[in-house]
């Protein structure tokens, strides 16, 4: 209960920013495994920052036994998905890096692949909480002094939809 004696709407998250690097802590995979295996998480997309001078963990879905390549940054890594089609592998730490990069997954049973297009890497940062975190700038009383002078094209944002706090799916 809140100070008025009032329960409340169950808590909102929003998170604006994902860390690649921290997918070791948790999966993010959703979706069902029905008839197409074949899933990567919404983190994983086109113009995405991955953190500096940290190992880098790709994971996602497929078909039970495929051999998965990621190939990005002039590494290569294979993993298996395991009996209920989660894979997991990890890419050596880079250092940061502006020049945009292509990373490839394939999957071998799938007969599916996707690059990545416009990936960077560098300094990674992870911004959650209730509605303040959805407050936008222009409603702040001084908010034309904070606007950049011009875009930074360097600066890349993911925001994920707001969603109920409840009961976590952990299916993949």
């Amino acid at each position: 209960m809140y100070m008025d004696g009032m329960m409340r709407k169950p808590v909102r998250l929003a998170v604006c920013l994902l860390i690649a690097s921290l997918a070791a802590a948790g999966d993010a995979t959703g979706g069902d495994s029905g008839a197409n295996p074949w899933r990567l998480p919404v983190c994983f997309t086109d113009n995405m920052v991955l953190q500096r001078n940290a190992p880098i963990a790709i994971w996602g879905g497929a078909t039970p036994g495929s051999e998965i390549t990621i190939s990005f940054s002039g590494q290569t890594v294979k993993t298996k998905a395991e009996k209920d089609g989660r894979w997991r592998t990890r890419l050596k730490p880079i250092e940061a890096n502006a020049t945009p990069q292509n990373l490839r997954i394939a999957s071998s049973r799938d007969r599916k692949s996707v690059t990545l297009k416009n990936v960077l890497i560098g300094e990674v940062w992870l911004a959650g909480g209730q509605s303040n975190m959805a407050f936008p700038l222009r409603s702040h009383r001084d908010w034309k002094k904070h606007i950049p002078t011009r875009p930074n094209p360097l600066i890349r944002i993911l925001q994920i939809p707001v969603t109920e706090f409840g009961t976590i799916n952990r299916q993949h």
